[in-house]
């Protein structure tokens, strides 16, 4: 197996973080270094990191992906980052939350801006890594998803029972095997009669996140952070987006690897018989 060490200065002024990181490519079956992977990534493309959300380690890798791609690509203030916690109906607020934060970097200020509350900015600090990244290198954060009172109508009563004109025109619903895997997932947690609605709800999630990366973005080097629910084995957001672009998609599946044993890793980078591989990449981090 092939280690290396990814270091990142000053996402604090106080602080150097270093990360282990293992790269497996799945494609080819084997461990990559990062500039293998550097240079497999074309100018013009949208990279989909699928996350454990609320992971220090996962969002510090996200802000090293981003940071070091960007670079690469010479994509300085030419990139857009997606991001699945901000709804698009308050993308203008968004961006002047960014443009603000610029003139100040107060990282609180700025959390505060777009998330309203204490709690919300509180719990979304883990994030900074990326957002920072995002602001430093001059990048466009894009809102990509419903309001959750949209969603609510959905797991409540269905998506025929939404407003036509907040359903997407790339709506569809997944796959049969995202299906029985959400089912898998879902069904001790929602009852039997509304789990196909929850089921809607996933996938209009899905399709409303594809159609705003595809049709907001303002350049063709895009990076979207999202749960690795809706981008594993290539499904879900990612199958729907892969119908509205012609740019090139990879997936890159970022997992805390601290407490894992090799056991569990060899699972994890075997393709499934079933759905396949989980991603183009399988980023394994550990301190």
């Amino acid at each position: 197996m092939i280690k290396f060490v990814l270091l990142l200065a000053a996402l604090s002024s106080l602080n150097l973080w270093a990360m282990d990181v293992q790269i497996y490519n799945s494609k080819l079956a084997q461990f990559e270094q990062w500039d293998q992977v550097l240079n497999a990534v074309p100018e013009e493309a949208t990279i989909v990191m699928g996350e454990e959300h609320y992971n220090e380690l996962v969002q510090m890798a996200e802000g090293l992906v981003v940071s070091n791609i960007v670079e690469a690509k010479n994509a300085k203030g030419a990139f857009t980052a997606a991001w699945e916690f901000l709804d698009y109906p308050v993308q203008a607020e968004i961006a002047t939350a960014m443009q603000n934060w610029k003139a100040s970097n107060d990282d609180q200020a700025f959390l505060m801006e777009v998330f309203k509350n204490q709690n919300r900015a509180q719990s979304h600090q883990v994030y900074l890594p990326f957002l920072k990244t995002v602001k430093d290198l001059g990048g466009e954060l894009l809102a990509t998803n419903a309001p959750r009172d949209w969603k609510s109508i959905i797991t409540a009563t269905g998506l025929s029972s939404l407003d036509p004109s907040l359903v997407p025109p790339n709506m569809e619903l997944g796959s049969d095997g995202y299906f029985e895997r959400f089912k898998l997932v879902m069904q001790d947690h929602v009852p039997a009669d509304k789990l196909q609605n929850y089921f809607e709800a996933q996938c209009y999630t899905d399709s409303v996140m594809s159609y705003q990366i595809m049709s907001q973005s303002s350049f063709s080097l895009r990076f979207m952070v999202v749960g690795s629910f809706h981008s594993d084995y290539f499904d879900g957001l990612v199958e729907n987006y892969k119908k509205q672009t012609n740019l090139p998609v990879m997936t890159f599946k970022l997992v805390d690897a601290s407490e894992l044993s090799a056991q569990e890793i060899a699972e994890l980078i075997k393709p499934d018989a079933q759905y396949g591989a989980l991603a183009d990449y399988i980023l394994l981090l550990t301190k």
